[in-house]
């Protein structure tokens, strides 16, 4: 690889030809698309795609996405469409997805890294449907930037990364998306993401519902189904009466972003160190958004911090709002701390656009660190949050805790133990404040709790003795509250799920896998902790007498004291 590189303008009609020879004759092009740039190779010749591996640096175990001009020319690349992928491609296609299907004869072992699959992508670029078309062959392309490092959304970063390893760079202009495809296995009966990106698991649910899909794995009961519950009301016949029911239920697609270290990827992104620039990254704030308004005060104590050790320049990929505020206060530190504006400061779109262009920016720069904001991860924010926690992971540098937590205990009805539950963690979490995070004192730390049944009626007021004992004991106002059930959207809004029973945790469990990690029983949670001498059996009091109630709030009373400061501990709070 000694070239001396040439970067090709589309309008220059004599190179942008002379670099689709190049590729014709096995040599490796550096291509635009609309997520990032892409280093192109003929797919179906094992020794042009091994220029790229070189080229690269990259394993040869990591698949290499093979880039079409047309749906014809899809075909004779795999050996099956199934329903889903059809589905995809006709919604989807061209467009910033990738999609894994079974893989034909004529795509060689190095591009698919030995699997029987292969990611098939139709870019919607005109400059990548240009030189694809005019090449006449599928492109063989992951992205163009040395194995490792930030992606390329500008034909000025591959050149960079790549000159004198490849003979062209076709420029063409920035990137539209800036975060690479969304990848998505469609060899089965149900889609799985495999790295997230533009397209989102929202946007494919809501087509495969649209075209009559469903996920045949998740099924429940047909006769279990209307009521939500079974005939002798336990949740463990629920359980037995679902893994034999036989109507599908709709689910989410599911995610799988990373492999074990001995398995082969299924998609580029999932096992090597990806993304990072050679500086540390810090990541700021949470990922759900409710800590926006701290965010100022993150970076400042940041920038404090990185003064006070003479650790500088440091880089700040930060929104304008922000920026703003903190050149008033830093105003005599201009050659200290390096700002880069990815737009608004709660803008996801534009920070995703922005996200590798500003990290290859401030590393140019030689900053010591780069601190970058969380957002929410729903949306484009799961793909935003999965580049820059890998960029993030090679660093010692830790992430900055949420100050805004939230817990849900859940029992059966939502009139007795869960409120009481609800009612005294919020009084426990109160009377040992105020509480702060760990790593920034100087932020209060906040809890809040709320209650659930998992099969409640909706709107049953909570009992009087429920009502009664939170307000004389725990200085609670629970009146006038009702009962509610739990759903997707109050599920999934929580960090912590806390269960009365065992079988409240595997019944929410089954229902919602995705959020299988946060739901406990107390005895659960209890021996996650490991501790000690402490029972998570509680008493149902439904239909007895006061005393009774007493006796399950000092039950749950005694529990919450004891894990309560694990819990907070385990989220850098105090």
């Amino acid at each position: 690889m000694n070239f001396e590189t040439i970067c090709v303008s589309p309008e220059d009609e004599l190179n942008f030809s002379a670099a689709v020879r190049a590729l014709q004759e096995g040599e490796v092009v550096g291509m635009p698309t609309e997520t990032v740039y892409g280093l192109g190779a003929n797919a179906l010749d094992p020794e042009a795609v091994k220029k790229i591996y070189e080229a690269k640096g990259r394993p040869s175990d990591n698949p290499l996405i093979v880039h079409v001009a047309s749906f014809e020319m899809i075909d004779p690349l795999v050996s099956e469409i199934t329903p889903v992928a059809k589905i995809l491609m006709e919604a989807f296609m061209p467009g910033p997805i990738t999609i894994i299907m079974k893989k034909s004869h004529l795509i060689p072992d190095i591009v698919s890294a030995g699997l029987d699959t292969v990611g098939i992508r139709f870019p919607i670029h005109p400059i990548a449907q240009k030189l694809i078309d005019m090449c006449g062959l599928p492109i063989a392309a992951p992205s163009a930037n040395l194995s490792g490092s930030p992606s390329p959304t500008k034909a000025e970063h591959v050149m960079k990364d790549m000159h004198g390893r490849i003979p062209y760079v076709v420029d063409g202009g920035e990137c539209q998306v800036g975060l690479e495809s969304t990848v998505v296995d469609a060899t089965g009966d149900w889609p799985v993401v495999l790295r997230p990106g533009a397209i989102t698991i929202e946007d494919m649910e809501q087509v495969l519902e649209a075209s009559g899909m469903s996920n045949p794995k998740k099924v429940v009961s047909s006769e279990d189904s209307s009521s939500g519950q079974s005939q002798d009301g336990s949740t463990s016949a629920i359980l037995e009466g679902a893994a034999a029911g036989a109507d599908p239920l709709n689910t989410p697609i599911s995610q799988n972003f990373s492999v074990a270290e001995d398995e082969t990827p299924r998609a580029p992104g999932m096992k090597y160190r990806h993304y990072a620039p050679s500086c540390p990254v810090k990541i700021i704030g949470d990922k759900t958004g409710d800590d926006f308004d701290n965010y100022y005060v993150y970076y400042k104590q940041e920038i404090m911090e990185a003064l006070l050790a003479e650790n500088t320049p440091i880089g700040l990929f930060v929104g304008e709002e922000i920026a703003e505020n903190l050149k008033i206060l830093f105003a005599n530190k201009n050659e200290e701390i390096i700002y880069y504006i990815y737009g608004d400061s709660e803008d996801v779109e534009a920070a995703s656009h922005h996200l590798f262009d500003g990290l290859r920016t401030l590393d140019e720069i030689h900053v010591k660190m780069i601190i970058a904001p969380a957002f929410p991860e729903k949306g484009l924010g799961i793909a935003y949050m999965n580049r820059l926690f890998k960029a993030a992971s090679e660093s010692d540098a830790p992430v900055a805790q949420k100050s805004t937590r939230k817990i849900m205990f859940v029992c059966s009805g939502n009139t007795c133990r869960s409120p009481m539950a609800e009612a005294i963690c919020r009084s426990i979490f109160r009377s040992t404040g105020p509480h702060h995070m760990i790593d920034h004192p100087e932020t209060e730390a906040n809890l809040e709790v709320t209650s659930a049944g998992t099969f409640a009626e909706k709107g049953v007021e909570f009992t009087k003795y429920t009502v009664d004992l939170a307000g004389y004991e725990y200085e609670e106002d629970l009146s006038g509250r009702t009962s509610q059930v739990v759903t997707d959207e109050l599920i999934s809004d929580q960090d912590l799920v806390l269960c009365m029973t065992a079988d409240h945790s595997r019944y929410l469990r089954f229902k919602y896998p995705d959020m299988g990690d946060r739901i406990f029983s107390l005895q659960e949670i209890i021996d996650h902790f490991t501790i000690p001498n402490l029972s998570g059996e509680v008493t149902d009091p439904y239909g007895f007498e006061y005393l009774v109630y007493m006796d399950t709030a000092k039950q749950l009373d005694t529990i919450i004291r004891e894990i309560l400061p694990e819990i907070l501990k385990s989220w850098g709070m105090e």
